[in-house]
């Protein structure tokens, strides 16, 4: 920058006003400022703004743009502009760069035809060639302008690419003491001895096996060169992914005012055997009579092949009316880490243990089959509690249902789910959630076959699997402080809209819950207490309805 001073003093003054000139003889064809007065703070953001005009302008293919002079008048500052001539390229051969090279950087020769010469721009172009490179084999590539010539102001050239020598992966060494075989290591990666180099892949590595709960990098990923190949060392570490959890919830009984519990334990258990696999099970004793008791395991690489398989099975005894038995196989294929499809069959069975008249009318005996598809994305930055990024799962299903009253129909499910993690500070995160589900046929259905909502895992502040639902969709928010990596205060607003499509009946109702919580990590697991209190549709909020959880997690 090009700059006289006359009359400028180098202290900071307070409150300055700026105007950018132009010479008239000196202003190219069409040119214009957008702007040429300016209120600043200090001198130090004159200077500032005085170098970022200065760089629009040269991007804006100005070359030779500069401030000549600066001038001050008590608080008042005359910044005198050369601007120059606008330079174009007349044009710039890209006979050197392969098609599919183009095609993946976008670059075009008619970027370059008649176009200004914008700095910016040209970079933006070699740096996605370069990257493509990189990530096919050449990380040494090099590009550059030769046969520059200018004439009028008008550019041209000719593009050429140095690839210098191509790299293959050669061994890659897997360093700690973790329980897991080296292929399904080079699955998660997407990274195999024999690939060519690829520094995307690269540079993804830590990230995606962050995305497993069984281990965890150790320190960043190191690549050493050789003459024609590279080593990847990969440093990990065992993370406790075996999970306990355990809640008890209390709420008040209306009818009888007194103190009701309920109990809800999971256990998940992962990679035991080195393959990756997860095992889960779950019982819960919702109400008085009431058992629910689900189990699960997933083989997430089948011999080391890019599809895995998940069996899943629960039992639902609801008192005396009826039980519930669903089973469901899934085929799984990952994408890469975080994006799978499952492909599903699900069946459903529903005994009804007591007739008479009245359970006649609500419940029925029952065989529901159906294939599906699901997809799912995961951007989240940790699988345990997230603090940026989110998550999203779609699915829907297809298929027969039978009733021993209506016979058969066809049946339609789908659901979704999306979690949006914003990290405001770095210790303050909101969460924006929605879980919907719906089942659809032409005739109802009866409440044994419908879905169970409400509670810890739902819409809090209701009693558990106390809402009967044959579709819904449930809305959160829920600002978290973060007191350390895995300690927090929360408060939060469930909202959820719910439809009852029974045999001969349909009804809509909606509720909302308010509440707050408190998580606490420390050496022996995560403590947690939480407070809700719900209501449904225009009914007021009666603090003898709040419900209270304690849960503790342990990981080991």
């Amino acid at each position: 920058m090009n700059i006289s001073f006359a009359n400028v003093y180098s202290q900071k003054v307070e409150g300055i006003h700026l105007q950018i000139i132009t010479l008239e003889s000196d202003k190219p064809v069409n040119f214009k400022l957008k702007k040429n007065t300016f209120k600043l703070k200090d001198s130090t953001a004159l200077f500032k703004k005085l170098s970022e005009l200065k760089t629009n302008w040269i991007n804006d293919g100005y070359l030779s743009a500069s401030i000549d002079s600066l001038v001050r008048d008590s608080n008042n500052y005359l910044a005198y502009l050369h601007i120059g001539p606008l330079f174009k390229w007349k044009e710039l051969s890209l006979e050197d760069i392969e098609s599919e090279a183009k095609k993946a950087s976008g670059i075009n020769k008619k970027d370059f035809a008649n176009n200004r010469v914008k700095h910016e721009i040209f970079q933006s172009k070699r740096n996605r060639l370069i990257k493509y490179y990189e990530n096919n084999g050449y990380p040494f590539a090099q590009i550059g302008i030769e046969s520059f010539s200018t004439k009028n102001n008008y550019f041209k050239g000719r593009l050429y690419i140095n690839k210098n020598q191509k790299i293959y992966f050669d061994t890659i060494f897997i360093k700690g003491k973790v329980n897991i075989s080296n292929k399904l290591i080079y699955k998660y990666i997407g990274i195999k001895p024999g690939d060519l180099f690829n520094q995307r892949k690269i540079d993804q590595i830590n990230s995606n096996l962050n995305k497993l709960p069984y281990i965890e990098p150790a320190k960043p990923t190191e690549i050493e060169f050789f003459n024609k190949t590279a080593d990847i060392h990969i440093y990990l570490k065992k993370k406790k992914s075996n999970l306990f959890n355990g809640i008890v919830g209390f709420t008040t009984n209306e009818e009888e005012n007194k103190l009701k519990f309920t109990g809800n334990v999971k256990f998940d258990l992962n990679n035991s055997f080195g393959i990756g696999e997860h095992i889960d099970l779950h019982w819960e004793n919702y109400k008085d009579s009431s058992q629910f008791l689900s189990t699960g395991i997933i083989f997430p690489y089948l011999f080391f092949l890019p599809i895995g398989v998940e069996a899943n099975f629960q039992l639902d005894k609801d008192l005396l009316d009826y039980l519930n038995v669903n089973y469901s196989f899934a085929i799984l294929y990952d994408i890469k880490p975080g994006n799978n499809i499952h492909v599903y069959f699900n069946q459903k069975r529903s005994y009804v243990i007591e007739n008479d008249l009245e359970i006649e009318s609500r419940f029925d005996n029952i065989n529901n089959y159906l294939f599906g598809l699901s997809i799912g994305i995961d951007k989240t930055n940790r699988i345990i509690l997230p603090r940026k990024g989110f998550n999203v799962q779609l699915s829907t299903g297809y298929g027969n249902r039978w009733t021993e009253q209506k016979g058969n129909s066809s049946m339609l499910e789908a659901g979704f789910f999306c979690a949006y993690y914003w990290k405001a500070t770095n210790n303050l995160t909101f969460n924006f959630k929605n879980t919907s589900k719906g089942m659809y046929n032409d005739t109802g259905f009866y409440e044994n076959e419908m879905y169970k909502i409400g509670g810890i895992r739902s819409i809090r502040g209701f009693d558990e699997k106390s809402l009967l639902a044959s579709s819904y969709s449930i809305f959160t928010f829920e600002p978290r402080v973060f007191i350390s990596n895995y300690s927090f205060l929360s408060i939060f607003t469930d909202y959820i809209y719910f439809e009852k499509n029974e045999i001969e009946l349909t009804s809509q109702n909606h509720g909302i819950s308010l509440g707050s919580g408190i998580s606490i990590d420390s050496k022996a697991g995560i403590f947690s207490l939480n407070f809700a209190v719900g209501k449904l549709n225009d009914n007021p909020f009666r603090l003898s309805n709040t419900k209270l959880h304690f849960g503790y997690s342990a990981r080991f």
